[in-house]
């Protein structure tokens, strides 16, 4: 499982749901103009035209104003028609981080004859999107065409993320034509991810939980611990298991073999939150046995990506204002505290915190 707060490097996981396109009435369907400035500019044409006619009885004149009237009639069909064949459907990531870049897919498709139209997709608050042009090709009756646009959001949670707009100049850029595209979803964002390589303590990593031995070669040691959630069965010791009738797991290096406790305060900020959802990533990587403890909440030790992701979905969700007593259940690992201020102590249970903590 792989977490990373950089979305070009990694491509994104997107649900597998099948995509419906809505079927919407187009009679409730509204679309919204904005003249441009050539709009503006026709529309000073059929004003001073007429007036001008009348006034010089320029037959001329009247020949240019029926003219620019067909030629605004005209573009204002094909630009509603054009708009309001369009359809399209929104799908988020799997997995989304808050102040993180993501993709968000627009599948789109066209119920009748549509013609080339650059389409501009804006999205409200609270997504952040860059102003982009996506180019639909001409398509035919029921294709249809991905395109992606980047977002990010500022804040963790489960965030309601409504509809989408979509406009389009089409055909001759004399007003801009706009809709609501997409169905307003609710979006689970997990909290900040951040490097934490820097913050671990120099003694990480020499110390191991189990009994330590060397392999057949005698170079590369492995140890043992107990089976927990997660585990892939080929790392089973199963001659170990059937001595002492519990499952025991095999880890072929020590610093994988350490139960990791990560224990948030009970005023924990949004830093504090973004640190532990970093720290949980992070160690989400190795093999080693995840645990989260806070107040009134103790859950673990386990591993692999639905535990991670539910791990994740706590702190996404938290209420800074829980009003509970801390758990504080000890075990044999490591135990990283975040303080309110998202400060980390580093500590090995039955150890002395000032000589160990960083």
């Amino acid at each position: 499982m792989t977490y990373s707060n950089r979305s070009t490097d990694r491509s994104d996981r997107f649900r597998l749901a099948p995509v419906k396109i809505p079927i919407v009435d187009r009679a409730q369907e509204k679309i919204r103009i904005r003249l441009t400035p050539y709009g503006w500019v026709l529309v000073f044409l059929l004003v001073w035209l007429p007036i001008s006619a009348i006034g010089t009885a320029n037959n001329f004149l009247i020949v240019m104003f029926s003219l620019a009237i067909g030629f605004a009639a005209v573009s204002h069909v094909m630009a509603r028609k054009n708009l309001r064949n369009i359809r399209a459907v929104r799908r988020f990531p799997e997995e989304v981080f808050a102040q993180s870049h993501f993709s968000v897919e627009y599948i789109f498709t066209v119920q009748g004859e549509t013609h080339s139209a650059l389409l501009t997709i804006r999205e409200n608050d609270p997504l952040i999107c860059g102003s982009e042009g996506v180019t639909v090709p001409e398509l035919k009756h029921n294709e249809k065409q991905t395109c992606r646009l980047v977002c990010s959001t500022p804040n963790r949670g489960n965030i309601r993320i409504g509809s989408a707009t979509v406009k389009s100049s089409f055909p001759f850029g004399l007003a801009w034509y706009s809709k609501t595209i997409c169905e307003a979803s609710d979006v689970l964002v997990f909290p900040k991810i951040q490097p934490v390589h820097d913050e671990m303590p120099y003694w990480y990593g020499s110390m191991g939980k189990g009994v330590e031995r060397v392999n057949l070669f005698g170079t590369v040691p492995f140890l043992l611990r107990d089976y927990v959630p997660g585990d892939s069965y080929k790392h089973i010791e199963w001659k170990k298991t059937a001595r002492t009738g519990t499952l025991i797991t095999k880890v072929p290096a020590e610093e994988d073999a350490l139960e990791v406790i990560v224990r948030i305060s009970r005023n924990a900020s949004e830093q504090a939150l973004s640190k532990a959802a970093s720290l949980i990533v992070h160690f989400s990587r190795t093999r080693a046995p995840l645990r989260l403890q806070g107040p009134g909440l103790n859950i673990g030790p386990g591993m692999g990506k639905q535990f991670v992701r539910e791990l994740l979905t706590i702190l996404a969700l938290w209420d800074t204002n829980r009003d509970r007593n801390t758990v504080c259940q000890e075990a044999d690992g490591i135990l990283v505290e975040v303080d309110e201020s998202g400060n980390l102590t580093w500590s090995r249970y039955g150890e002395d915190h000032a000589i160990l903590a960083r």
